[in-house]
């Protein structure tokens, strides 16, 4: 007959806790991936700094705040017939806001029209040259919902750039081995930032350049 010792079952020694510092950490394993997630490179996000009296969606005020910091003078909406604004025209756009509405409507907001900048689009142009936040992530996958949500044939695919890298980190296997859909865009040129049809040269005011009176009056002896 056995003896009731050899009965008895082993007992597991107790696990010693591993030391951590309990006045930053819960547990040690949150201190072992802090520590972890510290040494790792950072990849910075592309944020803005953005004017807080511009909202998203402005008022008449802040529309007309917008159009005189992104425009020439005399420059204005266009609006519908019961007076709302409905889009600034590109060519009375400064010099520097179109280069910015050029990256706008290419990578942020596509536009397959580049001679109406909308309100949103001027919003964000806006918050550009004066400061501001825009969550650009966020924005970006919207915009590649929409597009994959389309039904028409006939739309243009935005964002090809974006969608096709993130293919090929997915490993999508394409029919084409080598996809050559993405074509670069006009390039952004300081002849096309400064250019202005007569039309538009006609419609603003001569800065700069006294009157024929003005000349006189500057001309004659004290």
């Amino acid at each position: 007959m056995a003896s009731s010792s050899s009965k008895r079952q082993k007992r597991k020694e107790p696990i010693e806790s591993v030391p951590f510092d309990e006045k930053r950490f819960k547990t040690a394993f949150h201190e072992r991936e802090f520590k972890r997630i510290r040494a790792r490179k950072i990849l910075p996000e592309l944020i803005f700094q953005i004017n807080t009296r511009i909202s998203i969606s402005p008022d008449n005020d802040e529309l007309s705040e917008i159009v005189s910091d992104i425009c020439v003078i005399a420059a204005d909406w266009e609006r519908y017939t019961d007076e709302r604004p409905k889009f600034i025209k590109r060519g009375d756009l400064s010099p520097e806001a179109k280069g910015w509405f050029e990256l706008v409507r290419r990578s942020i907001l596509p536009a397959a029209n580049n001679s109406e900048v909308n309100i949103n689009r001027a919003t964000i142009v806006h918050c550009l040259i004066q400061g501001g936040k825009i969550n650009v992530n966020e924005l970006i996958a919207e915009g590649i919902q929409d597009s994959a949500e389309k039904v028409d044939s006939g739309a243009r695919l935005w964002y090809p750039s974006t969608i096709l890298r993130l293919c090929n980190k997915a490993k999508v296997v394409f029919e084409d081995s080598n996809p050559d859909w993405v074509n670069p865009g006009r390039p952004v040129t300081l002849e096309r930032l400064v250019y202005t049809t007569p039309a538009q040269q006609q419609r603003r005011p001569q800065i700069g350049k006294p009157k024929a009176k003005e000349r006189v009056h500057q001309e004659e002896p004290h």
